[in-house]
């Protein structure tokens, strides 16, 4: 047995040895190559493609504020001068610049050699597709690459005109040459490639003109890296090795590899680097101590394994039968016996290695006291992602009652788990669904029950607080004249906010696009929540949308990172939708009620309402013993008045005393009322009669100072009076307002 160790250690240090030195010599044959090839490819590799990345860029500024100004001024006339005057500026960047009208037809462009004038996309189906992808899409896109009409490659980059609607108005497109555009930029860079993404063919090759078109694979006999930037890998080309750096760049949803080849000689073993011999002659002494170590070794675990077999022989035949793993360990826990089964779960290697669940299990089973205490313990272990076993260990006892070894046995429970996981995440969405529904169901019932606004916002945040992790909330109505939100209903803000202006971006384009706009951590980043004193870690802004326009938003806010998950922002944007049109409701129900109890002309109640507030105060005087006064007032003379002058100017005249009726009472208090054409009424409550004659009296000198000429004020006033009805209450102030007539005078109580 020390034989074996000394043996086995040996190898070990031989083995390390060989690997140490072929390490160093990797490192030396590298080193030079990664400071000659990597370094200064990488550089001119960089500069070529930030060169080539900026002349599409360059275009792509260029046709969309050429496309700005066409959707300014898209007359065919204007369009002509306009393609020609900027190819003249355009400085070589591109080959041609033409105009596509709305039916995919070629209408215009400059020069004329590359404007096939009469073109129509539809005569090719990749054309036709393109221009489809134009015609619905809101930025410029770039077209797969094409053969120009010299022969050389080049591609399209193609902007929507739309109107101030939105109507799709034609397009207007850059021919773009890879070879006379694009390479004429790049100040004859050798060895330089330009690969298109989506096919893998090369586009640009300068010094091999007869590889463009052709496939990367074709040319190279490898497949392009799947790593967006900076790799490299080794081809052949004419029969020579090499290896091709690659940087992979994207614009407008259209990818392209710019490639550079070198031809540095990587492959000579010695005589590259300088002293790699010696690194080669120790590298072969360690192989031939490796293998002789080996050897021995080899030997000596034959002379053990022939004396080991005689003794597992019983034990192998009676537990290996077991159909399950079973591990049979010492009491340090080091493995005695593994059967076929847990060979196959742990490796053949197993026996005489220590038990695989020490490193695996934070109380394993050989050191778990209750093992010691009560004989056997179970736990739960997963060896790899798609297997779980349930492992019981059971102690052997010797005749002093000490521990001699550990029994152990596995059992797979992976389906078992999985089934129960399928249970619970069934369990978990099925709740979702039914706290989903119940937080729809009472929204809705707010939606049809509330018509008070404020009554019905409220309840939307108790319901919002009580169902989502928010820790600030409030709705806010958009002012159009000032560009503001008014901010409504804060809760969980420490103080008060009138209004929060439109200044940031993504607020801004809430209101305007009816876009959600969510922060998930919002260090960094300006917080809205800080101007209610509340410090936020996660915000959502929903627009609040009725009839096509968005009227206000729902804030909401956490002091948790990412707060929000997409299930929440979801149903989040349904309630948002809800609240939108439970809002709009109220707001159509106020405007109804408005209409069917106020008077167009003069903004006063109507008579309809007058009935039914005179029902309510009389109903009031009588249960409180309150004092209650009813006012009818006459215009004197507005018929002759209305005959002299106009109706409209008789218009005005109701207007006007309109208005100086609701700078006279008491707001809140009293009420007034146009009660007929030229007769109004007010209801005065909680006052002696001279404070009632008192109003009439203001009322009166209010009304001179506008000087009407010829129309003059009757008052008839009656004072409720216990057991009184309404119809005996304006009765009364009516015969009052008659004789206030009959006698030519101004009141009459």
């Amino acid at each position: 047995m020390d034989r074996l160790k000394l043996y086995r250690n040996l190898l070990i240090i031989s083995i390390v040895g060989l690997v140490t030195l072929m390490l160093f010599m990797h490192y030396s044959a590298t080193r030079e190559v990664r400071n000659l090839f990597l370094q200064e490819g990488y550089e001119r590799l960089l500069s070529a493609s930030h060169l080539v990345r900026t002349v599409l860029e360059e275009n792509i500024s260029k046709i969309r504020l050429l496309g700005r100004e066409l959707e300014r001024n898209p007359r065919l006339a204007d369009i002509r001068s306009l393609l020609k005057s900027f190819y003249e500026e355009s400085e070589g960047s591109v080959l041609a610049v033409q105009w596509i009208d709305r039916n995919g037809v070629l209408k215009e462009g400059f020069p004329p050699e590359h404007t096939p004038y009469g073109y129509s996309f539809r005569e090719s189906k990749s054309s036709w597709a393109f221009f489809e992808k134009v015609l619905n899409s809101k930025d410029a896109l770039f077209s797969n690459s094409i053969t120009l009409s010299e022969g050389d490659l080049g591609l399209t980059l193609a902007y929507p005109v739309k109107d101030e609607e939105g109507n799709f108005l034609g397009a207007v497109a850059f021919i773009i040459s890879y070879s006379k555009n694009i390479g004429s930029r790049l100040f004859r860079v050798k060895n330089f490639l330009i690969i298109d993404a989506q096919d893998g063919s090369i586009v640009f090759s300068p010094e091999r003109p007869f590889i463009v078109g052709k496939k990367f694979k074709e040319v190279f006999g490898v497949e392009l890296p799947s790593t967006e930037r900076y790799s490299y890998i080794p081809v052949n080309l004419e029969e020579r090795k090499g290896f091709v750096l690659f940087d992979k760049f994207s614009l407008l949803s259209k990818s392209w590899y710019t490639a550079f080849v070198s031809f540095d000689p990587f492959y000579t073993l010695f005589g590259f680097v300088p002293g790699i011999g010696i690194y080669a002659v120790l590298t072969f002494l360690f192989i031939i101590a490796t293998v002789a170590f080996m050897l021995l070794l080899f030997k000596e675990l034959r002379v053990q394994k022939r004396k080991l077999k005689k003794d597992r022989d019983f034990t192998g035949r009676a537990l290996g039968s077991i159909g399950m793993p079973l591990l049979i360990m010492d009491s340090t826990g080091k493995v005695s016996f593994a059967n076929d089964f847990a060979k196959d779960l742990f490796g053949e290697g197993i026996e005489g290695k220590q038990c695989p669940f020490l490193l695996r299990y934070p109380y394993p089973c050989v050191l778990h006291e209750k093992l010691e205490k009560d004989g056997e313990v179970t736990q739960e272990l997963s060896f790899d992602e798609n297997k779980v076993f349930e492992i019981s260990c059971f102690s052997i006892k010797g005749e002093g009652g000490g521990l001699e070894g550990i029994l152990s046995l596995a059992r797979d429970v992976t389906e078992t788990r999985k089934s129960e996981y399928r249970l619970w995440d069934l369990a978990r969405r099925l709740e979702r669904k039914i706290w989903e529904e119940h937080i729809l169901f009472e929204l809705s019932k707010a939606v049809v029950v509330h018509r008070d606004r404020g009554s019905f916002v409220t309840e939307v945040m108790d319901l919002i607080y009580a169902y989502f992790p928010v820790t600030l909330a409030f709705i806010a109505f958009l002012d159009d004249r000032w560009r503001a939100l008014k901010v409504e209903k804060v809760r969980g803000g420490r103080k008060e906010v009138k209004d929060v202006l439109i200044l940031e971006k993504g607020l801004s384009r809430v209101v305007d696009m009816g876009e959600v706009l969510y922060i998930p951590d919002t260090r960094g980043f300006f917080s809205i929540g800080k101007n209610f004193g509340v410090d936020t870690l996660s915000e959502l802004v929903l627009p609040l949308i009725a009839r096509k326009s968005t009227f206000g938003v729902l804030f909401l806010a956490s002091d948790k990172v990412n707060a929000f998950s997409e299930e929440d922002r979801g149903i989040l944007r349904t309630i948002a939708d809800m609240i939108a049109i439970g809002i709009d409701n109220i707001s159509l129900y106020e405007k109804l009620n408005s209409l069917a109890t106020t008077d167009d002309l003069t903004g006063l109640y109507n008579r309809r309402f007058f009935y039914k507030r005179l029902s309510e105060e009389v109903a009031r005087a009588k249960r409180q013993k309150a004092d209650l006064f009813l006012m009818l007032i006459d215009l004197d003379n507005f018929k002759r008045y209305n005959d002299t002058f106009g109706h409209i100017a008789g218009d005005k005249l109701l207007k006007s005393f309109g208005k100086v009726l609701e700078d006279t009472i008491r707001k809140g208090v009293d009420y007034a009322f146009r009660y007929g054409g030229d007769e109004f009424a007010v209801i005065l409550t909680s006052l002696p009669e001279e404070g009632a004659l008192k109003v009439a009296d203001r009322i009166s000198r209010e009304f001179e100072r506008y000087e009407f000429e010829i129309v003059g004020l009757s008052f008839g006033i009656a004072q409720y009076e216990e057991g009184m009805t309404e119809e005996a209450i304006i009765a009364a102030a009516d015969i009052a307002l008659y004789e206030a007539k009959r006698r030519g005078g101004r009141i009459a109580v």
